[in-house]
């Protein structure tokens, strides 16, 4: 432990066989209900062979390649140099640029590896399952990565008729402040609905009010059916080097998968029977994207305004049914405080802040040993000090609520001999600090003045080895994310 934890945030799994063992069912959805599994795929089937939606993919495909035109002998080029962008693994992607520069093999090498191992570390909510996610090469990263990444912001540049629809393939101060005022205050007609991979929002004024509604995809990476994928590469279909690296991105999520055990050896070799959308996987984001605009798409087919916020919600799920996928919904129509997109709520003013759940369960902990700071000889307390001190630095551009400054205040950021950690952070054009009033906090989680003193007291009072629970901390986590109330 290096500082105050907040008790009951979070489980991890260890490195072992029996972790292994818990999440293989879950990586190849082995626990999917097979009734259920024939219902959603046809639903899924029936709507992207619809005249409306094959409408949308042939105009989404032309505009993709008009959009390609304007990359033009470039596309390699960059390409290449997407080894050389910051990244965790770009030492490793230096590397496999080289192989395949010097094997000349950019346009024909097979995206063919599929390995897996156990995500250990993770944050995870209490009884939820250990997970397996799949190392496809860095080669997959290289050849598909540029590809995806071109596909993305073509997305975020993709329009509807009589809606917006927007895609956020950049999270900053400035973006997710307009998004909430959006959100806050719909127009007359139309709705909005924003969205990034399988986390979204919508809004539209009805005829008794404001809908609001946060939007949670059930299991999203594995309630894709192969329908999905053959609609993704049909978009992406016509469009030179660019079409062959998105298809075989897709071909590797039907490859036979290497199943590791905990010290790296093959154990067995799964064959599938269709595509799956892996954790880890090239297109996660991609495919995710286009489940909703499948959602999108069938909203458009609503007269919102003729509706009542009540009906609106129902009408919403229903809708997300009829495309072959099941939500749930969060109404934050009476209370815009409520809403969430990307770990991020509005104050009572709009303003975006981190939701404090977030910055609430990385305290007190770390993933690894901590680091030692350089150029000093330091005690374990000093180096926990500093990490934690690094910990809460790296919230300070994202909205500071009480309970921040008071961490901020008690390990004093200033100067700790690290390099902040990115939680979520804001990456505004413009950074600066700004403070969220106690009013928003309670508003949003529903507490009570007395509920949130008594957790800001126990965070003053706190050191290295506490636990921390009480009224406060048990609602912010099960708002953010859904922790039970014990």
């Amino acid at each position: 432990m290096t500082g105050a934890v907040i008790s009951g945030t979070h489980i991890t799994y260890n490195n072992s066989n029996d972790s292994i063992t818990t999440a293989l069912p879950r990586l190849f959805c082995f626990d999917r209900d097979t009734h259920s599994e024939d219902t959603w795929r046809q639903l899924q089937s029936r709507f992207v062979n619809t005249r409306r939606w094959k409408r949308i993919s042939s105009r989404f495909n032309a505009e993709l390649r008009q959009y390609l035109t304007t990359l033009g002998e470039n596309f390699l080029y960059t390409q290449s140099e997407f080894a050389d962008l910051p990244h965790p693994k770009r030492a490793l992607r230096r590397q496999g640029k080289l192989k395949l520069d010097e094997s000349c093999a950019w346009r024909t090498h097979s995206l063919s590896k599929v390995k897996t191992k156990l995500k250990t570390g993770e944050y995870a909510k209490p009884g939820k399952k250990a997970r397996n996610i799949v190392d496809l090469g860095v080669e997959a990263s290289l050849i598909a990565g540029r590809a995806c990444e071109v596909l993305k912001d073509f997305i975020s540049r993709f329009e509807f008729e009589n809606a917006i629809v927007n895609y956020h393939g950049h999270m900053s101060l400035e973006s997710l402040t307009k998004t909430f005022q959006r959100l806050i205050k719909p127009p007359d007609s139309g709705f909005v609905f924003e969205y990034f991979s399988d986390d979204s929002c919508f809004a539209a004024s009805c005829r008794d009010g404001i809908a609001r509604f946060n939007v949670d995809f059930a299991s999203c990476d594995s309630s894709h059916y192969g329908v999905v994928f053959d609609a993704l590469e049909t978009m992406t279909s016509n469009c030179g080097i660019f079409s062959e690296q998105i298809a075989a991105a897709l071909k590797q999520l039907s490859a036979d998968v290497s199943v590791r055990d905990c010290y790296g050896k093959k154990i067995a070799t799964v064959s599938l029977n269709e595509s799956l959308l892996f954790s880890g996987s090239t297109l996660t984001t991609i495919i995710n994207n286009l489940a909703q605009l499948m959602l999108a798409v069938k909203l458009t087919t609503i007269d919102w305004q003729s509706l009542t916020v009540e009906q609106a919600s129902a009408t919403l799920r229903d809708c997300a049914r009829r495309v072959g996928y099941s939500v749930t919904i969060v109404d934050a129509s009476e209370n815009f405080c409520k809403l969430q997109f990307l770990k991020y709520s509005p104050d009572i003013a709009g303003v975006p802040y981190i939701n404090p759940g977030v910055f609430l369960r990385v305290l007190g902990w770390s993933k690894r040993d901590i680091p030692k700071i350089r150029g000093k000889r330091t005690s374990y307390t000093e180096r926990a000090n500093s990490f934690e001190a690094s910990k809460i630095e790296s919230f300070k551009y994202s909205g500071q609520t009480s309970l921040f400054r008071i961490m901020a205040e008690k390990y004093n950021i200033c100067g700790t001999g690290y390099t902040p950690e990115s939680y979520f952070r804001l990456e505004a054009s413009n950074s600066r600090a700004y403070d969220i009033c106690d009013s928003s906090v309670m508003q949003r989680y529903g507490l009570t003045h007395l509920q949130l003193t008594v957790l800001k007291d126990l965070l003053r009072v706190s050191a290295i080895g506490s636990l921390i629970r009480c009224e406060a901390s048990d609602i912010i986590f099960n708002v953010d994310y859904g922790y039970p109330i014990l």
